[in-house]
């Protein structure tokens, strides 16, 4: 995981978080995960960004043709 290229795990997440969040409550967290991550882990990141007192919080697709362009 990892916050603004910055390497967190469970226990650095919601401070990392919280240090971004900081002044800006209208922050939009994005969670972005590999395809091959289940999704009780994406849940249970976006439960720790809510903890950490996130108030937008968003999941990134990737598109289909993004998604051809890097297969070739």
């Amino acid at each position: 995981m990892a916050v603004n290229e910055a390497t967190v795990d469970e226990t650095t997440l919601i401070p990392a978080l919280q240090k971004e969040l900081k002044d800006k409550p209208d922050f939009l967290v994005i969670i972005r995960a590999d395809q091959g991550i289940n999704y009780g882990m994406v849940e249970k990141v976006m439960d720790l960004a809510k903890q950490a007192g996130a108030q937008r919080i968003a999941i990134a697709t990737q598109q289909e043709q993004e998604k051809m362009v890097a297969a070739q």
